[in-house]
């Protein structure tokens, strides 16, 4: 365990804040994987509740509740403008930023203090195999390349079509809600214990502040340090016991890595990069264009929606979705480019032969002519699932098919949504 506060700077005082303050954390080391977050903050609105955001996304918040009269008296101001809440560092980077800030009941918001700090989560396991991760965008060729790893004699694959079983995302999701401190605004009703699809955080950890320097801060302590690295061991060992079983049964040699697709965006990264150290990373991309009209052709050929429907409703939506995906992936790559290699989708199509050894190579994997000629066969087989799964008559045509099947309309919203989209990214696909 090592997590540690490096820093805490607070906001001066402007036309929405009198004044604010956080008396907790402290720089210094941290017991465990979760802190207290305490402070106090005089504005000039009335403050709706307290956010506490890391790289652009909430990861916790709480209400002014809790009672300051040495503010009160100091400000002449109400005495309740305290707040507290337990913040969880499992799955955060590990050099990481937390920016505290308060909404205002109008909905606007104001940063009041920044905390930094690092953290390293460990386990007593130690893993025989590491992750391939395949990271891409939806319908970006994904399916794809998961059949053509999957024949890679050193990296299993469950091949359950379309290879979506993502069970070291699971069980690292597994330990991330186990390490989140209870939210002790939210009571659970009878009903939850009774609903066995549900898991939430341990409801006594890190409870209530009065706890501190009590019997309750010892078990925090313990439940905060030993136990989540407990959970942290049990997650790895299932998830090698998984894949070890998966290649017994299919009468292979215990292999050295096994790989799943991961989505840009995702709360779980930070736990498996520290927990697999030697963690390897693809990141696969399509001409956007192209990806939006598999997008839509996949939804039609369901019937169902289920791809973007739910998400999305309007065509300029859909091409905003699919330009945040490409962000978020541009931003994963740039800061884990050394770790893994970026594949291009029309790439992988015009010459696999060339790519998938490049692909193996810069993942440091036995490229071997027989290897790359058998993922390449498996990629070109045709089966009943592959071809209930494609959108286009063959994968060549399903290149550049943007030109023909996207609306003019929809072409300029594209022109102007992805303009510049892959400079980071090698250029244009095109």
């Amino acid at each position: 365990m090592a997590v540690e506060i490096s820093g805490i700077s607070v906001c001066p005082s402007d036309d929405l804040i009198t004044a604010a303050y956080i008396d907790y954390p402290r720089t210094g080391p941290v017991d465990g994987y979760a802190f207290d977050a305490y402070g106090w903050v005089v504005a000039k609105e009335t403050v709706a509740e307290v956010e506490f955001v890391h790289e652009g996304i909430v990861i916790a918040c709480c209400e002014l509740e809790v009672q300051r009269p040495d503010v009160a008296k100091k400000f002449r101001s109400s005495s309740r403008v305290g707040f507290w809440k337990a913040i969880g560092t499992v799955g955060l980077a590990p050099a990481f930023t937390i920016g505290v800030r308060i909404v205002f009941k109008g909905g606007r918001r104001r940063e009041i203090a920044e905390i930094r700090g690092s953290q390293q989560l460990t386990s007593a396991f130690t893993p025989t195999m590491q992750p391939i991760t395949v990271t891409s965008p939806g319908r970006s060729g994904s399916t794809l390349l998961m059949r053509m790893l999957a024949d890679h004699p050193d990296i299993i694959v469950h091949e359950r079509f379309p290879y979506e079983q993502r069970v070291c995302s699971y069980w690292m999701h597994f330990v991330q809600v186990l390490a989140t401190p209870v939210d002790t605004s939210r009571a659970e009703s009878f009903e939850f214990w009774t609903d066995r699809k549900r898991l939430i955080p341990f409801p006594s950890f890190f409870l209530d502040p009065v706890f501190a320097g009590s019997v309750g801060a010892t078990v925090d302590r313990w439940y905060g340090s030993d136990q989540i690295e407990e959970f942290a061991r049990v997650a790895q060992a299932t998830v090698e016991s998984f894949y070890r079983e998966h290649a017994r049964g299919r009468k292979r040699a215990t292999p050295s890595f096994f790989a799943e697709k991961f989505a840009p965006s995702g709360h779980i990264r930070s736990i498996i990069w520290q927990l697999y150290p030697r963690t390897r990373e693809i990141f696969l991309v399509r001409d956007p264009r192209d990806t939006l009209v598999s997008v839509r052709a996949f939804d039609n050929k369901r019937g169902r929606g289920e791809f973007a429907g739910q998400l999305v409703g309007t065509d300029e939506q859909l091409v905003g979705m699919v330009r945040d995906s490409i962000l978020d992936l541009t931003r994963l790559w740039k800061s884990r480019s050394k770790y893994g290699t970026l594949v291009h989708y029309e790439d992988l199509i015009h010459s696999p032969t060339e790519q998938v050894r490049a692909m193996l190579d810069a993942l440091e994997l036995d490229s071997s002519a027989n290897i790359v000629d058998a993922m390449v066969q498996a990629g070109n087989e045709s089966t009943a699932d592959m071809n209930a799964h494609r959108t286009s008559p063959d994968v060549r045509s399903s290149i550049g098919r943007w030109k023909w099947d996207l609306e003019p309309r929809i072409q300029d919203m594209c022109d102007a949504a992805f303009d510049g989209l892959f400079d980071e990214l090698g250029g244009s696909p095109c």
